[in-house]
């Protein structure tokens, strides 16, 4: 009898032993930094490829992340910077990311007196633009500025730090007449008429 509680305790040992092995888990940790100036990155998203599984770097650029099974591909991204895929095949190895920082700039601005898309030539309305190139190479110090130089666009600065574009003829300090829409959102907030 009691040879039959050992046997049976031996089993039930090895199986335990077989699912603990079997639900083990990896700690991927590492630090990012820029790869031209080496100043760590903060809050860039850390996400195990074709999964939800993902993390932030925090305020030192460091992260860490827990994997059922190696090797999984981490994909970093954040703006400002490109998008990189790393392969992690080693869990005991800290892993250095060197950022590569994107130069692209934005879209262009583009001040239209409609909210249906029209041909410049075809519109009845005046319609100015700024392309990506004039942005960067206008000697001013904001896109506030350069706006206002640009024909039928009035620029109102009613104290120090805010300004409220406007159209001929229309100035006040806070506009209702014009909507500014910034990557397709209204960036004004109509009752208290600021950006």
């Amino acid at each position: 009898m009691r040879k039959r509680y050992n046997v049976l305790a031996a089993i039930i040992i090895s199986c335990m032993s077989f699912i603990t092995a079997n639900a083990q888990t990896f700690t991927i940790s590492g630090k990012v930094t820029n790869n031209t100036s080496k100043e760590i990155v903060p809050a860039v998203s850390v996400v195990v490829k074709g999964t939800t599984q993902g993390t932030y770097t925090n305020s030192n650029g460091m992260f860490s992340l827990k994997v059922d099974k190696l090797p999984v591909v981490l994909s970093f991204s954040s703006i400002g910077f490109e998008s990189q895929d790393i392969t992690v095949s080693d869990a005991s190895k800290s892993i250095d990311v060197d950022f590569k920082v994107n130069n692209a700039l934005g879209q262009e601005v583009v001040i239209a007196a409609t909210r249906a898309p029209q041909k410049i030539l075809e519109s009845p309305v005046t319609v100015e633009r700024m392309s990506q190139s004039l942005i960067k190479n206008v000697a001013a110090p904001s896109v506030y500025e350069a706006i206002s130089n640009l024909k039928g666009v009035d620029v109102h600065t009613a104290s120090l730090t805010f300004r409220s574009v406007t159209t001929r003829g229309f100035v006040s300090s806070g506009n209702t007449r014009l909507n500014q829409l910034v990557d397709g959102m209204d960036n004004q907030a109509p009752v208290l008429t600021f950006r």
